[in-house]
């Protein structure tokens, strides 16, 4: 009687290569000794299974994965169908392929001996099913394993070396180039990305991308790259890598507290609309939340956004003419009354919010790097202890934040003809440059007695009476 023919599911891992795509991505991945590709494997195991007898089941390919992991879809599938008895085993052109991480691949083998299934390899000439094939396996796992561990010693050595010495490890962003070393230089978009921090702190994200697609049309500016640009800590001067930092990388383009004034967040997304400027600026007094525009019976309104979920127990609507008017001739009134200079630069502030986030910082990374404090306290301890410097790191840095966006509103160029602009987008500049907030409450009263004005750095309300 025939023996019945084995079938095998071929396994194929393709390391990760980093290269473009199309034809030249093909050619530099092939330059790469790290890239075995799948046709050089395939017909490997091709050959082997021809001159063994064996039907080659399915052909599952993991791409761009490395053997130091085992989460890898197509394997688990493989030792899954064998397990179940859909196969007879596993077929890899190298056990290097398969696994270089000795556990993942020894429990692998476990599992395949438990079902009585086989686990062959084309290169090594070997399978799993007789105690000598498996000692060889259990060695060339371990050595993948030691050579693996000696690259990413390796590579990380390079990098902490790269970061200390102060090089960028990654493309020179905006406003940089990389000079000797990799180390970034400021370039001649330097005072383009400086003005992109000022627009930001003064007119918010829609306006620094208009702004940057004005500068450097070149460019793609998009709204979620424009966040993450001035998010980045290497305007301060910073470089990083992982856990790897070093804060005086390379010369600084702009302050902290002009970084800070300059971040905005993520749920400032939607440019106010138009007709009505006074969008992000107006907030209902009942709720907090700020006012929108719509119009009611043809007539522009600013209303509540309230809803069903989270009712608001004074909404209120107002007038967006009146509202605005309003506000153009409280302005009028202290603008020209009080003389207001505009300085050269943003004033520095009294420095007592930076030194607190300063502070704050300081006092996180202490605790962080103790490695004694765990053990001693436990992990609950440790952990509540943890969260709290958190909170106080997150909520200087908000004040400061806020300090240093009313440092940069309060010298903004507002030329008196402003005062009398009919463009909606001057005037939303104008008010939201003046004020910080402006309260409406609900009731049908006059528009003066229904509002609370509050201009950036105080807390006082402007007298309107």
């Amino acid at each position: 009687m025939a023996r019945e023919r084995e079938r095998l599911d071929a396994y194929i891992r393709v390391s990760r290569s980093k290269g473009p795509k199309g034809d030249r991505g093909e050619e530099i991945r092939r330059a790469d000794p790290r890239y075995i590709s799948p046709t050089v494997q395939r017909e490997a195991i091709e050959r082997w299974a021809e001159y063994k007898g064996i039907e080659i089941a399915d052909w599952l390919i993991d791409e761009d994965s490395s053997g130091g992991t085992h989460d890898r879809p197509k394997l688990e599938k493989a030792v899954t169908r064998a397990v179940n008895g859909e196969t007879t085993g596993i077929v890899s052109w190298k056990i290097d392929r398969f696994s270089r991480f000795t556990e993942h691949g020894l429990r692998d083998l476990r599992l395949l001996e438990a079902a009585g299934a086989r686990l062959g390899f084309v290169a090594e000439d070997i399978d799993t099913s007789g105690p000598m094939g498996k000692f060889v396996y259990t060695i060339m796992l371990a050595m993948g394993e030691y050579f693996l561990d000696g690259i990413k010693s390796s590579w990380k050595t390079s990098k902490e070396r790269a970061v200390a010495r102060g090089a960028r490890i990654g493309p020179a962003l905006p406003g940089y180039k990389k000079g000797p070393g990799g180390v970034l230089e400021l370039s001649e978009e330097a005072d383009i990305m400086r003005g992109a921090y000022r627009i930001a702190a003064e007119s918010g994200l829609p306006a620094t991308v208009d702004y940057l697609k004005e500068q450097l049309p070149d460019r793609v500016w998009e709204t979620s790259r424009v966040r993450r640009l001035l998010s980045s800590r290497v305007y301060l001067g910073e470089v990083s890598y992982g856990d790897l930092s070093n804060p005086d990388a390379h010369p600084p383009l702009v302050s902290r507290r002009e970084w800070e004034a300059g971040q905005i967040p993520a749920r400032d997304k939607r440019r106010p609309h138009e007709d009505y400027p006074l969008s992000g600026v107006a907030i209902c007094a009942g709720c907090k939340r700020t006012l929108v525009g719509s119009r009611s019976n043809d007539v522009r309104v600013y209303r509540c956004k309230y809803g069903k979920r989270d009712p608001c127990p004074e909404p209120c609507v107002i007038s967006a003419e009146r509202l605005e008017e309003h506000a153009r001739s409280v302005l009028r009134r202290v603008w020209l009354s009080r003389g207001w200079q505009v300085a050269d630069r943003p004033p520095e502030g009294s420095g007592e919010a930076q030194t607190a986030l300063e502070e704050a910082e300081a006092e996180l990374y202490a605790f962080a790097a103790d490695t004694t404090i765990r053990k001693t306290l436990g992990a609950a301890a440790y952990q509540e202890l943890l969260n709290q410097r958190v909170k106080d790191v997150e909520a200087a840095q908000e004040a400061f934040r806020e300090e240093a966006k009313e440092s940069a509103l309060e010298t903004r160029t507002l030329p008196i003809e402003l005062l009398d602009t009919k463009d909606p987008n001057g005037l939303r500049e104008l008010l939201q440059a003046a004020f910080r907030v402006i309260e409406v409450r609900r009731g049908r009263g006059n528009v003066a007695e229904r509002t609370t004005l509050l201009q950036y750095g105080s807390d006082v309300p402007i007298t309107t009476a």
